[in-house]
């Protein structure tokens, strides 16, 4: 090949090479323009779905093309006020939104991107929303292309959204019989058939608030919700589930999708086990004064009676209390919005069964034993300094039978200290005082000691049921069961079922024959405290004790609370344990005279 040749040659390639060059800068230039152009849209995208997801509507319309938004017939303010309406008319919560990444489409030259979105609402969790969003340029900024669709796929411009709800039927609290002690009437209000007799058990509905509805959403602004008793305990339950239905209407009001239905589901109903013809009788009996009674059967547990007074119309509530209502339900002294049944009370010398079981359990008390007990007062020893267990009655020699029925202090602690504080300690976790109390009625577990007993003094005033040791009236009736139950302690069931309460082994059954039999002549015997209480032709055990509240010193005098518990010995069908706060009635006569009322109609 000449020179010449060579020459054109080199020419030409080197034209191409230089056209290829500037091609491949071109080329390289467009596919970074590109590159950064996809990732501005893509930051528009992200920050949109994070204004969603937090739902900040006003940093939302922002990402919004203007014109997109005027197209659809509003202005910004307008369409974070659509927003806004829309999200908290039907409480909107958006759960998760997965976003695919920004494409872009060749064909009509656009950027877009698609999202699922899960979202609850008032009536439940929403089915799945499938999105597509498109962006435009504007004034050199991207900018979402905003539809009405991207509120719901399924709206248009011009739709509003309509929910409409349907409330449920509150479930109906009954007695063992099935008659209903609470339930709602036609008109939907609720209705308490004892009133204030039955309050202890049922409590009361009152209107929803404000904060309650904003507690739980689901609670609409004519709802009411449990506030006291069984009502509030099973509140969920007898409330049931609100159903509706959200809809997505066109302007001229017809519908045009569904987008949500839920069905109403009425709220549980509730079989009690009480017996609503002793709990008038009780209730009337102790009506004018503080004071809570209940009545289980010790072979299953069964609540036949459970009552606190002075009480209030659960009837009142319903509708919401006026000024003088409120007024008078918080009066100090009467206080008849306490629930009395799940107060916490010193049981006094009812507790003196209980350490005698732990005695004769343990081996070191034995029941026959007399022991030598001479005059009122009694100290173990000098380091007690000035602190003496006093008795009422100089009775010499004590054995347990006379113990019970003299409610004689003194032996008592000299028991206890005899047993020693680890043993003694150990015996009342198998009567109850351990673990939390499972009773539908909120309450605090029975206390034996604030922080266990750690001197000779407090082991003997907890002996007969004193210092630190606090009952409700349902756990006091509670550690009475293993006397009428074979030694076995039974977990008060106040909701009818078909499966047994739970039982534990507490004592022997011939530890309880005991102290049943003891008990038997705190009645039968006429020096017995609870001697007035005798019934013609049926058997009674029983036991009363009275703490003096608010003394200053072991000498002065304070207000008395009166305990009793009585257990039918014949047939074994009930374990009572009332409680009478201090009074000018002679609280032990009084309390034992009313509850004798009771039991001669119940036996009649």
């Amino acid at each position: 090949m000449t020179r010449k040749k060579w020459l054109v040659v080199g020419g030409v390639i080197v034209a191409l090479v230089l056209v290829a060059s500037v091609f491949g800068v071109k080329k390289y230039q467009n596919a970074k323009a590109e590159r950064e152009k996809l990732a501005a849209v893509q930051t528009v995208a992200n920050n949109y779905v994070k204004s969603l997801q937090s739902k900040d509507f006003k940093k939302l319309t922002t990402l919004l093309s203007n014109d997109s938004i005027k197209a659809e017939g509003l202005d910004e303010k307008e369409l974070v006020t659509k927003y806004t309406n829309i999200y908290e008319g039907i409480n909107a919560t958006i759960t998760n939104i997965k976003a695919d990444e920004v494409s872009y489409d060749e064909a009509d030259d656009s950027y877009s991107f698609s999202y699922d979105m899960k979202m609850t609402t008032t009536l439940g969790s929403l089915p799945v929303k499938r999105y597509t969003v498109k962006f435009v340029s504007d004034n050199n900024e991207w900018k979402v292309k905003w539809l009405t669709s991207l509120i719901f796929p399924e709206m248009k411009k011009g739709d509003k959204l309509h929910i409409e709800t349907f409330s449920p039927v509150r479930g109906t609290i009954s007695d063992k019989d099935d008659a209903p002690l609470a339930k709602d009437n036609d008109e939907g209000i609720r209705n308490y058939e004892l009133g204030a007799a039955g309050s202890a058990i049922t409590g009361y509905v009152r209107p929803v608030t404000a904060d309650d509805i904003k507690d739980n959403p689901l609670l609409g602004e004519h709802d009411v919700i449990g506030a006291a008793g069984l009502e509030e305990t099973f509140d969920k339950e007898l409330r049931g589930e609100r159903g509706g239905k959200i809809s997505i209407v066109k302007e001229d009001g017809k519908e045009r999708a569904e987008l949500q239905l839920k069905e109403t589901k009425n709220g549980k109903d509730f079989t009690t086990t009480i017996d609503s013809k002793l709990q008038k009788a009780y209730y009337a009996a102790f009506a004018n004064d503080k004071a809570a009674v209940t009545m289980l059967n010790p072979q299953t547990g069964e609540v036949m009676a459970a009552i606190s007074t002075p009480s209030y119309n659960p009837n009142d509530f319903v509708k919401g209390l006026s000024a003088t209502q409120w007024e008078a339900y918080n009066d100090a002294d009467k206080k008849p919005l306490l629930n009395r049944l799940t107060v916490r009370y010193e049981p006094a010398s009812t507790f003196k069964a209980l350490t005698a079981s732990a005695g004769i359990e343990h081996g070191t008390l034995i029941p026959d034993e007399e022991l030598n007990i001479k005059g009122l007062k009694w100290q173990a020893n000098s380091d007690w300094g000035d602190y003496k267990v006093t008795r009422v009655s100089d009775v010499n020699p004590v054995d347990l039978k006379k113990a019970l029925v003299y409610s004689d202090n003194i032996y008592f602690a000299q028991q206890a200290i005899k047993m020693g504080q680890k043993a003694f300690t150990s015996k009342m976790e198998q009567f109850g005082f351990s673990g939390e109390d499972k009773f539908p009625l909120e309450t605090k577990a029975p206390q034996l000691s604030t922080d266990g007993l750690k001197s000779e003094v407090l082991l003997a005033d907890t002996s007969y049921g004193q210092g630190q040791v606090l009952m409700s009236p349902i756990q006091l009736a509670r550690s009475y069961t293993p006397f009428a139950n074979s030694g076995k302690l039974i977990e008060p069931q106040l909701m009818k079922t078909t499966e047994k309460s739970p039982e534990t082994n507490a004592i022997s059954e011939e530890t309880a024959n005991t102290l049943m039999k003891d008990l038997e002549a705190v009645v039968s015997d006429s020096q017995g405290t609870a001697h007035e209480l005798r019934i013609s032709g049926h058997r009674l055990a029983a036991k009363t004790g009275t703490a003096e509240v608010g003394k200053l010193t072991q000498d002065s005098k304070g207000s008395e609370n009166s305990s009793l518990v009585v257990l039918d010995a014949d047939k074994k069908e009930y374990v009572l344990a009332g409680i009478l706060e201090g009074s000018d009635k002679k609280p032990s006569h009084h309390l034992i005279k009313q509850v004798k009322k009771v039991l001669e109609e119940y036996y009649n």
